[in-house]
Protein backbone atom coordinates (compact mmCIF):
# COMPACT_ATOMS: atom_id res chain seq x y z
CA UNK A 1 0.00 0.00 0.00
CA UNK A 2 1.44 3.39 -1.34
CA UNK A 3 1.16 6.86 1.38
CA UNK A 4 -1.62 8.32 -0.51
CA UNK A 5 -3.95 5.08 -0.53
CA UNK A 6 -3.19 5.41 3.51
CA UNK A 7 -4.20 9.06 3.27
CA UNK A 8 -7.47 7.94 2.02
CA UNK A 9 -8.52 5.50 4.24
CA UNK A 10 -7.65 7.12 6.88
CA UNK A 11 -9.80 10.40 5.54
CA UNK A 12 -12.82 7.87 4.82
CA UNK A 13 -12.52 4.48 6.87
CA UNK A 14 -15.64 4.56 9.52
CA UNK A 15 -13.19 3.34 12.51
CA UNK A 16 -11.24 6.11 11.90
CA UNK A 17 -11.70 9.24 14.24
CA UNK A 18 -10.85 11.89 11.02
CA UNK A 19 -14.54 12.52 10.58
CA UNK A 20 -14.82 13.05 14.38
CA UNK A 21 -12.36 15.73 14.41
CA UNK A 22 -13.62 19.38 14.29
CA UNK A 23 -13.49 21.23 11.03
CA UNK A 24 -10.29 23.14 11.83
CA UNK A 25 -7.93 19.87 12.82
CA UNK A 26 -9.38 18.44 9.49
CA UNK A 27 -7.97 21.72 7.86
CA UNK A 28 -4.83 21.46 9.46
CA UNK A 29 -4.29 17.24 8.93
CA UNK A 30 -5.23 17.76 5.06
CA UNK A 31 -2.20 20.78 4.77
CA UNK A 32 0.19 18.30 6.67
CA UNK A 33 -0.97 15.31 4.23
CA UNK A 34 -0.72 17.87 1.39
CA UNK A 35 3.15 18.71 2.52
CA UNK A 36 3.96 15.07 3.11
CA UNK A 37 3.24 13.90 -0.69
CA UNK A 38 4.42 16.87 -1.99
CA UNK A 39 7.95 16.57 -0.13
CA UNK A 40 8.70 13.11 -0.09
CA UNK A 41 6.15 11.66 -3.21
CA UNK A 42 4.15 8.40 -2.52
CA UNK A 43 6.03 6.13 -1.52
CA UNK A 44 5.30 2.42 -0.38
CA UNK A 45 4.77 2.04 3.17
CA UNK A 46 7.48 -1.06 2.78
CA UNK A 47 10.01 0.88 1.55
CA UNK A 48 9.79 3.46 4.81
CA UNK A 49 12.39 2.37 7.21
CA UNK A 50 14.08 4.31 10.20
CA UNK A 51 16.55 6.20 7.97
CA UNK A 52 13.94 7.48 5.47
CA UNK A 53 11.72 9.42 8.12
CA UNK A 54 15.31 10.77 9.60
CA UNK A 55 16.04 11.78 6.30
CA UNK A 56 12.51 12.98 5.57
CA UNK A 57 12.97 15.08 9.21
CA UNK A 58 15.56 16.95 8.34
CA UNK A 59 14.19 18.08 4.87
CA UNK A 60 10.75 19.42 7.03
CA UNK A 61 12.93 20.78 9.29
CA UNK A 62 15.27 22.61 6.84
CA UNK A 63 17.97 21.20 9.07
CA UNK A 64 16.69 22.35 12.19
CA UNK A 65 15.57 26.01 10.95
CA UNK A 66 11.86 24.53 11.15
CA UNK A 67 11.23 22.29 13.89
CA UNK A 68 7.37 22.89 14.83
CA UNK A 69 6.48 22.19 11.41
CA UNK A 70 9.11 19.08 11.25
CA UNK A 71 7.82 17.63 14.31
CA UNK A 72 3.57 18.00 13.22
CA UNK A 73 4.55 16.00 9.94
CA UNK A 74 6.15 13.42 11.82
CA UNK A 75 2.82 12.98 13.90
CA UNK A 76 0.76 12.92 11.36
CA UNK A 77 3.42 10.23 9.86
CA UNK A 78 2.37 8.40 13.14
CA UNK A 79 -1.46 8.43 13.19
CA UNK A 80 -1.18 7.66 9.66
CA UNK A 81 0.81 4.20 10.02
CA UNK A 82 -1.20 3.46 13.53
CA UNK A 83 -4.60 3.61 11.78
CA UNK A 84 -3.05 1.85 8.63
CA UNK A 85 -2.02 -1.08 11.17
CA UNK A 86 -5.25 -0.90 13.99
CA UNK A 87 -8.21 -0.50 11.43
CA UNK A 88 -6.69 -1.85 8.36
CA UNK A 89 -4.36 -4.78 9.72
CA UNK A 90 -1.44 -4.17 7.46
CA UNK A 91 1.94 -5.62 8.12
CA UNK A 92 3.97 -2.93 6.57
CA UNK A 93 2.08 -0.28 8.97
CA UNK A 94 2.58 -2.36 11.58
CA UNK A 95 6.10 -2.10 10.59
CA UNK A 96 6.45 1.71 10.22
CA UNK A 97 4.48 2.40 13.78
CA UNK A 98 7.32 0.54 15.26
CA UNK A 99 9.69 2.34 13.56
CA UNK A 100 8.52 5.52 14.40
CA UNK A 101 7.43 4.68 18.02
CA UNK A 102 11.18 4.46 18.64
CA UNK A 103 12.29 7.33 16.74
CA UNK A 104 13.10 10.69 19.02
CA UNK A 105 13.04 13.82 16.97
CA UNK A 106 12.84 17.43 18.46
CA UNK A 107 9.64 19.52 19.46
CA UNK A 108 9.20 23.40 18.53
CA UNK A 109 9.99 25.25 21.93
CA UNK A 110 6.67 26.81 23.96
CA UNK A 111 6.07 30.16 23.23
CA UNK A 112 7.45 32.66 25.90
CA UNK A 113 6.00 36.19 24.68
CA UNK A 114 3.21 37.55 26.00
CA UNK A 115 0.60 40.45 24.84
CA UNK A 116 0.88 42.96 27.65
CA UNK A 117 -1.60 45.58 28.73
CA UNK A 118 -0.18 48.56 27.13
CA UNK A 119 0.21 46.50 24.11
CA UNK A 120 -3.52 45.68 24.29
CA UNK A 121 -4.64 49.39 25.07
CA UNK A 122 -2.51 50.62 21.97
CA UNK A 123 -4.10 48.41 19.75
CA UNK A 124 -7.25 49.29 20.86
CA UNK A 125 -7.15 52.87 20.72
CA UNK A 126 -5.17 52.67 17.45
CA UNK A 127 -8.03 50.28 15.96
CA UNK A 128 -11.21 52.29 17.55
CA UNK A 129 -11.90 55.11 14.73
CA UNK A 130 -11.51 52.58 11.77
CA UNK A 131 -12.92 49.36 13.11
CA UNK A 132 -14.26 49.21 17.04
CA UNK A 133 -14.83 45.85 17.23
CA UNK A 134 -11.84 45.01 16.48
CA UNK A 135 -10.53 46.97 19.47
CA UNK A 136 -14.10 45.22 21.47
CA UNK A 137 -12.34 41.87 20.18
CA UNK A 138 -9.14 42.36 21.51
CA UNK A 139 -9.70 43.74 25.17
CA UNK A 140 -12.21 41.05 25.10
CA UNK A 141 -9.78 38.42 24.57
CA UNK A 142 -7.10 39.84 27.48
CA UNK A 143 -9.48 40.59 29.78
CA UNK A 144 -11.59 37.00 29.84
CA UNK A 145 -8.56 34.93 28.79
CA UNK A 146 -10.16 33.78 25.84
CA UNK A 147 -9.29 31.82 23.00
CA UNK A 148 -9.48 34.15 19.45
CA UNK A 149 -12.47 31.94 18.41
CA UNK A 150 -14.20 32.16 21.59
CA UNK A 151 -14.28 35.72 20.73
CA UNK A 152 -15.01 35.78 17.01
CA UNK A 153 -16.11 32.54 16.49
CA UNK A 154 -15.73 30.20 13.61
CA UNK A 155 -17.21 29.88 10.04
CA UNK A 156 -17.62 26.23 8.65
CA UNK A 157 -19.85 24.36 6.53
CA UNK A 158 -23.29 23.96 7.10
CA UNK A 159 -22.22 19.75 6.90
CA UNK A 160 -20.63 20.36 10.14
CA UNK A 161 -22.00 19.58 13.85
CA UNK A 162 -24.03 22.83 15.22
CA UNK A 163 -26.88 25.13 14.92
CA UNK A 164 -26.28 28.25 13.61
CA UNK A 165 -28.60 31.14 12.64
CA UNK A 166 -26.02 33.32 10.96
CA UNK A 167 -25.38 32.37 7.26
CA UNK A 168 -23.40 33.14 4.36
CA UNK A 169 -22.23 31.35 0.36
CA UNK A 170 -18.50 31.88 -0.16
CA UNK A 171 -16.26 30.08 -2.84
CA UNK A 172 -16.30 27.00 -0.56
CA UNK A 173 -20.04 26.85 -0.40
CA UNK A 174 -22.33 27.16 2.01
CA UNK A 175 -21.21 28.23 5.45
CA UNK A 176 -22.34 28.75 8.73
CA UNK A 177 -20.96 31.01 11.72
CA UNK A 178 -20.80 28.76 15.53
CA UNK A 179 -18.89 29.10 18.77
CA UNK A 180 -18.36 32.97 18.93
CA UNK A 181 -19.75 34.77 21.83
CA UNK A 182 -23.19 36.35 21.73
CA UNK A 183 -25.35 39.33 23.54
CA UNK A 184 -27.96 36.70 24.46
CA UNK A 185 -25.05 35.31 26.63
CA UNK A 186 -24.90 38.48 28.93
CA UNK A 187 -27.19 38.03 31.63
CA UNK A 188 -28.98 41.37 33.32
CA UNK A 189 -26.23 41.28 36.08
CA UNK A 190 -23.50 41.51 33.33
CA UNK A 191 -22.34 37.94 33.69
CA UNK A 192 -21.44 36.14 30.46
CA UNK A 193 -22.47 32.62 30.18
CA UNK A 194 -20.09 31.21 27.19
CA UNK A 195 -19.41 27.72 26.42
CA UNK A 196 -15.90 27.22 25.12
CA UNK A 197 -14.78 26.53 21.65
CA UNK A 198 -12.14 23.67 22.72
CA UNK A 199 -12.79 22.24 25.71
CA UNK A 200 -16.73 22.96 25.97
CA UNK A 201 -16.36 24.48 29.69
CA UNK A 202 -18.54 26.76 30.71
CA UNK A 203 -16.94 30.31 31.14
CA UNK A 204 -18.61 33.26 33.10
CA UNK A 205 -16.48 36.14 33.68
CA UNK A 206 -18.36 39.59 34.91
CA UNK A 207 -18.37 42.65 33.09
CA UNK A 208 -18.32 43.67 36.37
CA UNK A 209 -14.72 43.37 36.28
CA UNK A 210 -13.63 44.05 33.31
CA UNK A 211 -13.90 48.29 32.55
CA UNK A 212 -12.00 47.77 29.14
CA UNK A 213 -14.66 45.72 27.82
CA UNK A 214 -17.23 47.64 29.60
CA UNK A 215 -15.92 50.61 27.75
CA UNK A 216 -15.76 49.64 24.24
CA UNK A 217 -19.41 48.47 24.75
CA UNK A 218 -20.29 51.56 26.25
CA UNK A 219 -18.26 54.13 23.34
CA UNK A 220 -20.12 51.98 20.24
CA UNK A 221 -23.32 51.87 22.21
CA UNK A 222 -24.11 54.98 24.58
CA UNK A 223 -28.29 54.07 24.89
CA UNK A 224 -27.85 50.47 25.41
CA UNK A 225 -26.08 46.84 24.32
CA UNK A 226 -27.91 44.89 21.76
CA UNK A 227 -29.54 41.91 23.17
CA UNK A 228 -29.22 39.10 20.52
CA UNK A 229 -27.19 38.04 18.17
CA UNK A 230 -22.79 37.96 18.16
CA UNK A 231 -21.18 40.24 19.30
CA UNK A 232 -18.32 40.32 17.20
CA UNK A 233 -19.01 42.12 13.37
CA UNK A 234 -16.75 43.07 10.64
CA UNK A 235 -17.70 46.49 9.77
CA UNK A 236 -17.42 45.94 6.40
CA UNK A 237 -19.67 42.57 5.88
CA UNK A 238 -22.59 42.96 9.02
CA UNK A 239 -21.38 39.40 9.67
CA UNK A 240 -18.92 37.77 11.86
CA UNK A 241 -15.66 38.18 11.24
CA UNK A 242 -13.57 35.59 8.81
CA UNK A 243 -10.56 34.75 10.85
CA UNK A 244 -7.97 35.41 8.06
CA UNK A 245 -9.32 38.55 7.79
CA UNK A 246 -9.24 39.38 11.62
CA UNK A 247 -6.10 38.09 11.76
CA UNK A 248 -4.64 40.43 8.78
CA UNK A 249 -6.66 43.27 10.43
CA UNK A 250 -4.77 42.71 13.76
CA UNK A 251 -1.46 42.66 12.43
CA UNK A 252 -1.85 45.79 10.69
CA UNK A 253 -3.28 47.27 13.75
CA UNK A 254 -0.26 46.11 15.62
CA UNK A 255 2.41 46.93 13.51
CA UNK A 256 1.15 50.11 13.37
CA UNK A 257 1.41 50.54 17.10
CA UNK A 258 4.66 48.96 17.36
CA UNK A 259 4.14 45.61 18.34
CA UNK A 260 6.89 43.20 17.93
CA UNK A 261 6.10 40.54 14.78
CA UNK A 262 7.09 37.28 17.00
CA UNK A 263 3.65 39.00 19.09
CA UNK A 264 0.60 37.59 17.85
CA UNK A 265 -3.55 37.80 18.73
CA UNK A 266 -3.37 34.39 19.97
CA UNK A 267 -0.67 35.33 22.87
CA UNK A 268 -4.13 37.97 24.17
CA UNK A 269 -4.93 34.66 26.51
CA UNK A 270 -1.53 34.03 28.05
CA UNK A 271 -1.65 37.42 28.17
CA UNK A 272 -4.04 37.90 30.91
CA UNK A 273 -3.51 34.61 31.90
CA UNK A 274 0.26 36.06 32.77
CA UNK A 275 -1.34 39.56 34.41
CA UNK A 276 -3.07 37.53 36.50
CA UNK A 277 -0.46 35.45 37.72
CA UNK A 278 2.12 38.21 38.51
CA UNK A 279 -0.52 39.95 39.89
CA UNK A 280 -0.59 37.03 43.15
CA UNK A 281 -3.90 35.50 41.65
CA UNK A 282 -4.18 31.93 43.26
CA UNK A 283 -3.35 29.55 40.18
CA UNK A 284 -5.87 27.36 41.10
CA UNK A 285 -8.34 30.28 40.48
CA UNK A 286 -6.84 31.44 37.52
CA UNK A 287 -7.01 27.55 36.11
CA UNK A 288 -10.74 27.73 36.78
CA UNK A 289 -10.91 31.20 35.02
CA UNK A 290 -8.94 29.87 31.59
CA UNK A 291 -11.03 26.68 32.39
CA UNK A 292 -7.76 24.22 32.02
CA UNK A 293 -8.47 20.74 33.18
CA UNK A 294 -5.56 20.93 35.70
CA UNK A 295 -2.97 23.91 37.14
CA UNK A 296 0.01 22.28 34.56
CA UNK A 297 -1.94 23.84 31.76
CA UNK A 298 -2.16 27.00 33.81
CA UNK A 299 1.55 27.15 34.06
CA UNK A 300 2.53 26.43 30.44
CA UNK A 301 0.36 29.86 29.25
CA UNK A 302 1.65 31.26 32.07
CA UNK A 303 4.71 34.07 30.84
CA UNK A 304 5.47 35.14 34.61
CA UNK A 305 8.50 32.71 34.49
CA UNK A 306 11.10 35.71 34.62
CA UNK A 307 8.75 37.88 36.91
CA UNK A 308 8.67 35.31 39.45
CA UNK A 309 12.38 34.24 39.57
CA UNK A 310 13.41 37.82 39.94
CA UNK A 311 10.02 37.73 42.62
CA UNK A 312 11.67 35.21 45.10
CA UNK A 313 15.56 36.82 44.33
CA UNK A 314 14.36 39.99 45.42
CA UNK A 315 12.67 38.34 48.45
CA UNK A 316 16.38 36.04 49.17
CA UNK A 317 18.32 39.10 48.61
CA UNK A 318 15.95 41.68 51.30
CA UNK A 319 16.33 38.41 53.60
CA UNK A 320 20.10 39.12 53.33
CA UNK A 321 20.18 35.15 52.56
CA UNK A 322 21.89 35.78 49.53
CA UNK A 323 25.80 37.23 50.32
Amino acid sequence: MNLFTLMHHYRTDPVSNYAKLEYCTRRYYDRLMAHILRTVGDPEVSEIKGRTVHLWHQQWTDDGRKVSIGHALVGMMRTLVNFGFFALDDTDCERAATILSKGRFANGKPRTVRITRDQVLAIANFARPMAPMLALAQVMQFEFSWRQKDVIGEWVPVSEPGLSDIHRVTKKGPMKWIKGVRWEEIDADGLVHHVTSKRKKLSEPTLAYAPLTCAEIDRMFPEGRPKFGPIILDQDTGLPYDADKFREHWRAAAIAVGVPLNVQNRDSRAGGISEAIELGANVEHVRDMATHSDVSQTRDYSRAFRENTHAVQRKRMESGRVA
